[in-house]
């Protein structure tokens, strides 16, 4: 087994790093255009709060006045979106200031696809950083089969591909996890040096929280590393946690200036408030009591979708530990709190499981290289196990290759539905253009009704479009099954005394009613299911289906992250829910 590579192989470690970065980065390149212009991926409000600092001239807006995430992701896109302006003056695309903001008004995905650049830069660098931890385990073999585990895994290959923070998490925790291994392998060689790459493993979980309130997470290694540092006495790692928390507090502030000018108070929740919440700067978590449910759920969409990589990660803490007690120590310090905290969380989302996967990479990529050096048969296993999260990798972004079913049904709803009519779109469906009446309308009843794209559309008296009533604005609970739970004042202000999202659709005067099922083999069982599947109140115009075959599929979740993994991944064909499209026929009945 290699040990930690001489100073005379430099150059050849810095090579091994530049092709995992390449080899990430290519993989997430051609992917990046899937869904735009439509934008269809959740939670990109880092863009507009980049936009939004460059239209106000503030580079420190209040929390959720443009996004609820700490503002590291806004501060990289800025560059970007300055050189945009930049090269369309230079290249002569826009002739002035103001002919460039009208484009970008009309095309805000352009600002979306640098967004999801930064996230894919900082995915391989994710993937490179992770091949360095591996570098300093177990030399070029643990590099190289690291970087390859981070490069393909599933999950943290989608979600850098979408204009979020998450990527950038990842990146700074792998950092971190990195330095934090390599002190505790160089703490009997090297003290100097060991100090200098923990105070690195601080820097970067500073950096990872000002990327998103999660990446604090990434601390708990560092903490890990420092309390199991062997070389260190004990009031030597008193003193030593002491200057590492200095720095983690001092670049997540700096990262996150917020704090400096607005203080704890100006961080409102976002969630509902109640006793067992937790707030993160400008993000709340319900958290409950112990659910079997929510965490068997997430973990089905860990392990669904990353297949093998858990595994050999479990097996890998062993072999980390035969190596460097202390390194197993650490990176343990981030995957079990991480487990056990979202293990009482209400949500089922399994990215959040995702926070802890730098040290996952470590963990299994240990093991890949352990087994390697043992036989052909194990050579064998290790290359099954890690083409399956590959084979997961590849037909995600073949499917995202593939056009959204939503821009579709938005192209044929503009053939096909009469100009002005009452849409009703459901929660996760098609971003339909509205006329220029309607968002008035929309606007004069309630401040803050209509999206920054509506807003712009407004603002140009665009021509055409429909009334469109899209449903998670006036119903409690954005989703079919919270349909029961009542309806937002929106609604009352403009039809009074409209209780239910069936009366909501008979006020309105909708005559179409765009039905979206993200889990198309599910049998639903709310109101506006029952007034679809009733013949007499709503025939069926036409439908986009995504489901590969003729089955329907068990979940359309792409581009979001699926909760069924690769399962879910073979039985659709293209991203985006089924929709169909409905025509309401007597609303009375």
């Amino acid at each position: 087994m290699e040990t930690e590579p001489s100073a005379a192989r430099e150059p050849s470690r810095l090579r091994l790093l530049v092709a995992i970065f390449a080899i990430a980065l290519l993989l997430r390149l051609p992917v990046l255009g899937h869904g735009l212009p439509g934008l269809y991926v959740p939670d990109t409000h880092s863009v507009r709060n980049a936009l939004g600092m460059l239209q106000k001239r503030d580079l420190v807006p209040a929390s959720n006045e443009f996004s609820s995430y700490p503002y590291l992701y806004s501060y990289a896109c800025l560059p970007l979106f300055v050189g945009d302006y930049a090269w369309a003056r230079v290249s002569g695309e826009a002739a002035s200031t103001a002919a460039y903001q009208e484009s970008a008004q009309a095309h805000l995905e352009r600002f979306h696809r640098l967004g999801r650049v930064l996230s894919a830069l900082f995915g391989a660098t994710a993937a490179a950083a992770a091949a360095a931890g591996g570098l300093a385990l177990f030399g070029r073999r643990g590099g190289w089969l690291c970087g390859i585990v981070a490069s393909v895994s599933p999950m943290p290959y989608l979600l850098s591909l979408h204009e979020r923070p998450w990527s950038m998490v990842h990146a700074f925790t792998a950092l971190s996890a990195a330095a934090a291994v390599a002190a505790l392998v160089r703490s009997g060689t090297s003290p100097r040096s060991s100090a200098r790459s923990l105070w690195l493993a601080s820097a970067a979980a500073g950096a990872a929280t000002a990327s998103h309130q999660l990446g604090a997470a990434a601390f708990a290694l560092v903490a890990g590393a420092v309390l199991l540092h062997p070389g260190l006495a004990l009031a030597r790692r008193g003193m030593q946690l002491f200057v590492c928390g200095a720095l983690f507090l001092g670049v997540a502030v700096i990262g996150y200036p917020f704090l400096i000018r607005y203080g704890l108070t100006g961080a409102p929740k976002t969630s509902v408030t109640s006793a067992t919440d937790v707030s993160l700067g400008g993000q709340g978590l319900v958290l409950s009591k112990f659910d079997g449910k929510y965490t068997a759920e997430a973990l089905t969409g860990v392990f669904t979708s990353e297949l093998t990589i858990p595994l050999l990660a479990l097996l890998g803490a062993w072999v980390v530990f035969r190596r460097s007690r202390s390194a197993a120590g650490a990176l343990l310090f981030l995957v079990i709190p991480i487990t056990l905290f979202f293990s009482r969380y209400t949500g089922t989302h399994a990215r959040y499981f995702m926070v802890a996967w730098p040290a996952v990479w470590l963990l299994a990529g240990a093991a890949c290289a352990d087994l390697w050096h043992r036989g052909a048969a194990l050579r064998a296993l290790v290359v099954l196990s890690l083409a399956l999260p590959t084979a997961g990798t590849l037909r995600t972004a073949q499917i995202l290759l593939e056009p959204d079913t939503r821009a579709e049904a938005e192209d044929r709803a503009r053939r096909e539905l009469p100009e002005g009519a009452v849409v009703a779109v459901e929660p996760y469906g098609p971003s339909l253009p509205s006329s220029v009446a309607w968002l008035e309308r929309l606007a004069a009843a309630k401040s803050g009704a209509l999206t920054r794209r509506e807003q712009m559309a407004l603002a140009r008296r665009e021509p055409g479009g429909f009334a469109v009533l899209p449903l998670e604005r006036f119903c409690v609970q954005a989703v079919p099954e919270g349909y029961a739970r009542g309806l937002l004042p929106l609604a009352e202000e403009l039809w009074p005394s409209t209780k239910t999202v069936v009366k909501l659709l008979a006020h309105s005067g909708a005559r179409y009613l765009v039905r979206v099922d993200r889990f198309p083999a599910q049998t639903r069982s709310d109101e506006v299911a029952a007034l679809t599947e009733d013949p007499a109140r709503a025939r069926l115009l036409w439908q986009v289906d995504p489901s590969r075959g003729e089955s329907p599929a068990p979940e359309a979740l792409l581009p979001f992250e699926p909760r069924l993994g690769l399962w879910a991944l073979l039985s659709v064909s293209r991203p985006g829910p089924r929709i169909r499209v409905y025509e309401l026929l007597d609303r009375n009945k």
